[in-house]
C-alpha cells in the first residue's frame, strides 16, 4: 500500500484525477470504498488520516468496511484526534508524531519539532489512546515518555533488520509499522 507522494512511475498523486490516479496505479489504485470492499471486514485496518475536517464521514466509510475491534486511525491534527474521541469514544485513536518539516521556514520547523519532542499539552489537549511515533522521534524522547505516562508507542516505519531487532525485544513499543512485515515477523518468531 502506498503513501507516499509519488506513484513508482513518477507522478505526483495530488495532481491526478481519479481515473489518471487508476490508469497510473494499475490494479493497486484503489478508492477507499474500493479497499474496505475488498478487506470486506476480514482484515484489521489502520487509517491515517492526513486531513482533518470531516471527521463524522470519514468515520461512516471507515466504520463500514470494518467493525471497531478491527479499527485504528491515527493521524497528526490534534483536532482530529478530539473529535474522533467525540464521535465515538471506544474507536482506538493515535496521535502521530514526526511529520516532516521539509519546505517549512526554519522557525515553523522548529515549533513542529519542538511540538512534538515534547507532546504533554498535546495529548493534554486531545487525550489519544496512544502515540504513533517516527522511529528517530522513538529513540530520542518519546519512547520514555510513553513509558512514564503509560501511553502505548508505535513506532513507524522501521524497515532496517537490526533497529526491527531492538525495537521488537523493547517492552516499551506496543507496535511496529514497516513495509517488511514478513521480516519483521520472522524476526519475532526467531526470537520467541
Amino acid at each position: 500500500m502506498q503513501h507516499d507522494p509519488f506513484l513508482a512511475g513518477g507522478e505526483r498523486i495530488s495532481t491526478l484525477s481519479l481515473d489518471q490516479f487508476q490508469a497510473a496505479g494499475g490494479d493497486q489504485a484503489m478508492t477507499v470504498a474500493e479497499l474496505l470492499d475488498l478487506a470486506g471486514g476480514r482484515v484489521g485496518l489502520h487509517a491515517d488520516l492526513k486531513k482533518g475536517g470531516d471527521e463524522a464521514a470519514t468515520l461512516d466509510l471507515l466504520l463500514g468496511g470494518s467493525g471497531l475491534d478491527r479499527l485504528v486511525v491515527t493521524t497528526g491534527l490534534d483536532a482530529s484526534v478530539r473529535r474522533l474521541k467525540e464521535l465515538c469514544p471506544e474507536l482506538a485513536v493515535g496521535l502521530s508524531l514526526g511529520r516532516s518539516t521539509r519546505g517549512l521556514p526554519r522557525w515553523e520547523a522548529t515549533r513542529v519539532r519542538m511540538g512534538e519532542l515534547f507532546p504533554g499539552p498535546r495529548i493534554e489537549a486531545c487525550r489519544p489512546d496512544f502515540l504513533s511515533v517516527n522511529d528517530r522521534l522513538a529513540r530520542a524522547t518519546l519512547l520514555r515518555y510513553g513509558a512514564a505516562h503509560e501511553l502505548p508507542v508505535w513506532v513507524w516505519t522501521v524497515n532496517e533488520e537490526s533497529r526491527m531487532r531492538a525495537l521488537l525485544r523493547d517492552r516499551r513499543v506496543a507496535a511496529l509499522i514497516t513495509d517488511r512485515p514478513d521480516r519483521a515477523l520472522a524476526i519475532r518468531g526467531a526470537s520467541r
